[in-house]
């Protein structure tokens, strides 16, 4: 008699799912498939997906996307933070949580410039047209996409910083780089702009002016692990969303373009309504596809802007902290069948027989009918605690607690000390193209001679060098190119 013997086959392995990672302790509700352990973690795929947070000030909401940058980071994912508020508590907070998570490459703006500037002449002007208000006249945003083409389309590549830009909206640069028969469209349209240019460019002046090479730096997406770019509302007021306007769309560039392969990214974004963008739903689904998941974040439903139902719509999870307008949120929780009690009273139809018998009180009766109302009603979320909230996502809600992220007073201090340093290298200044020709100097040697001065002499002199920039830091004001003094052209 054999004994017993394992069998050869092998069996195949017990596969166990990836570990997830927490977002905080579970209150109820009836997402029960995210419960590990009385948590409620959230698994990778769905941080791949689009989110939505919104919360009033001071009920945890920034803690909450901190604690969401964690999860990604802990998930191999890069992360994004772009903060429309500017806050330097906020970036604190994110570098320290982020040193000490062991991120290396952590990228830091305002501290460092970011270069604006990667891409070929098409990336560049969606990123340029991106800036200008939707609520601009189609005739003058016609107007504008004609010079911005003609500036970054010209022979000889596309500008790599803000003064090449600059520079290029001039008449007379235009027509020097679109020089020959070969470019006959293109001197078509600067005649017919040729009335206009000089406005036109004023926006982009003001614009550059104001974000003193915020856009000129060394580092873009896909230099860190980890990069916060902090816009300061208060003080740059219209070019803080004109500048975030144009960080995100050159997000989509990069998840696009120049992402690596398989690399997973998560982009933040405080204050979306202030971004005031059109065609969200096109943008987020290009975002996905290219693996890159957004998650919008706003202090109401109406601060999401005029695309909220849309940004809705396009997110996987939504988190509700206290709000006093949660209702087209809570929606997508769906509705309940709930028991509804109610007394009917009910009186004797019949008359007393002697009027000294004495009043029967009249009977009640209870009832009980079904009726549906809200699975996450709206009372119960606008009078959340702090650190609370309500989270749904697939028709199914949650209420949890969620755990702050634990930062070292050491490292935090250190964090303090280093956001708000001031670049290393102050920005150029941006000075008006080298003058080549000097055939313009001729009414100051008329003016010489009428004073007694010898006219060969001041003829056989070489013209005088143009001074060379500054190197001082950036003035506050950015001179742009005059026609009047300078026709020359320029090189590329």
């Amino acid at each position: 008699m054999s004994s017993l013997q394992p069998s050869s086959i092998s069996q195949p392995p017990i596969v166990q799912p990836p570990p997830t990672e927490p977002l905080g302790l579970s209150l109820g509700g009836d997402l029960y498939e995210w419960l590990r352990g009385g948590q409620l973690c959230l698994p990778p795929e769905e941080m791949w997906r689009h989110g939505t947070v919104v919360g009033e000030p001071g009920y945890g909401k920034t803690m909450t996307l901190l604690r969401l940058v964690t999860i990604a980071v802990r998930y191999g994912m890069q992360v994004i933070f772009l903060d429309l508020k500017g806050s330097q508590k906020t970036a604190a907070q994110f570098v320290a949580a982020m040193h000490m998570l062991g991120v290396e490459r952590i990228a830091v703006s305002p501290k460092l410039a970011y270069d604006g500037w990667r891409g070929d002449a098409n990336a560049l002007y969606n990123r340029l047209m991106a800036m200008i208000d939707p609520g601009t006249h189609p005739y003058y945003r016609r107007i504008t996409s004609a010079l911005v083409s003609l500036a970054v389309n010209a022979p000889g590549g596309p500008p790599r910083n803000s003064q090449e830009f600059l520079a290029r909206l001039d008449e007379k640069w235009l027509k020097y780089a679109y020089a020959g028969k070969v470019h006959w469209y293109a001197q078509r349209k600067i005649r017919k702009l040729s009335e206009h240019i000089f406005e036109t460019s004023l926006t982009y002046d003001g614009f550059f002016d104001g974000v003193a090479g915020g856009l000129d730096g060394a580092f873009a997406y896909e230099d860190a692990d980890a990069v916060y770019i902090g816009l300061d509302g208060d003080a740059l007021k219209e070019q803080a969303v004109g500048m975030a306007r144009y960080l995100l769309e050159d997000a989509a560039h990069y998840a696009k373009h120049r992402k690596a392969p398989g690399v997973r990214a998560l982009c933040i974004i405080d204050e979306f309504g202030a971004l005031g963008i059109s065609n969200v739903a096109g943008l987020y689904e290009h975002m996905r596809e290219a693996g890159l998941s957004m998650w919008a974040s706003a202090q109401s439903y109406a601060g999401l802007g005029s695309e909220r139902d849309k940004v809705l719509a396009a997110s996987s999870i939504k988190i509700l902290h206290r709000c006093g307008d949660p209702e087209e949120l809570i929606k997508f929780a769906g509705q309940r069948e709930v028991p509804a009690f109610s007394q009917v009273i009910e009186e004797e139809g019949e008359t007393r027989p002697l009027l000294a018998e004495p009043a029967r009180a009249p009977s009640r009766r209870t009832t009980v009918h079904m009726q549906r109302q809200y699975a996450v009603p709206i009372e119960d979320v606008q009078q959340l605690a702090l650190g609370t909230i309500a989270l749904i996502t697939g028709g199914l809600h949650a209420w949890v607690q969620v755990y702050p992220v634990a930062l070292p007073e050491d490292l935090l201090r250190v964090a303090t000390a280093f956001v708000p340093a001031p670049p290393e290298e102050p920005s150029a200044p941006i000075v008006p193209p080298p003058t080549r020709v000097a055939s313009k100097k001729a009414p100051r040697r008329t003016q010489a001679a009428a004073e007694g001065k010898d006219q060969q002499s001041q003829e056989a002199k070489p013209p005088e060098p143009v001074p060379a920039p500054p190197s001082s830091p950036a003035p506050a004001s950015r001179p742009r190119p005059a026609a009047e003094e300078d026709d020359s052209p320029v090189d590329f």
